[in-house]
């Protein structure tokens, strides 16, 4: 008994130690500040860098020059937003809610990378981000555009 008791307790430190990803809620935040302010302006390439490969793919075609258009044409004067709440929603990835200021507005380029549907807030504007070189390094998701049903 004594042997299964230390086994089991060997088995959870090592399972809970190997593999394990550390809490990188705030690097998410980081890089969705980040996006918001390169989009807006504060970058030449509009945050296109910050967007995974398969994002600029499928949401963008991988046309970068009508995006940073897209963006340079957009309304940035209503954009008022914070930073609601930053959960884990599977490893290497996270959601990252906005709150939007009453009257604030969100440019459809910016839609464009939000998950409003499966979000666990409440409705408004999710970023999903993920942190990991199997989805094709770090940066911003956007399940639109993509054909889920395999």
């Amino acid at each position: 008994m004594i042997r299964l008791v230390a086994w089991l307790v060997a088995l959870a430190l090592f399972s809970g130690c190997e593999g394990a990803e550390p809490d990188q809620r705030a690097r998410a935040e980081e890089l969705v500040r980040a996006y918001l302010g390169a989009v807006r302006g504060e970058a030449d390439d509009r945050g296109w860098s910050l967007l995974l490969e398969e994002t600029r793919a499928t949401t963008f075609g991988n046309d970068k020059s009508a995006y940073v258009a897209s963006a340079q044409e957009a309304d940035w004067d209503d954009l008022d937003w914070e930073v609601g709440r930053v959960v884990r929603d599977e490893p290497f990835t996270y959601q990252v809610s906005l709150q939007l200021a009453t009257g604030s507005e969100l440019p459809s380029l910016v839609a464009k990378v939000t998950d409003f549907e499966s979000s666990p807030f409440p409705p408004g504007p999710t970023f999903v981000v993920r942190f990991h070189p199997t989805f094709g390094g770090d940066g911003i998701w956007s399940r639109n555009g993509v054909d889920e049903r395999g």
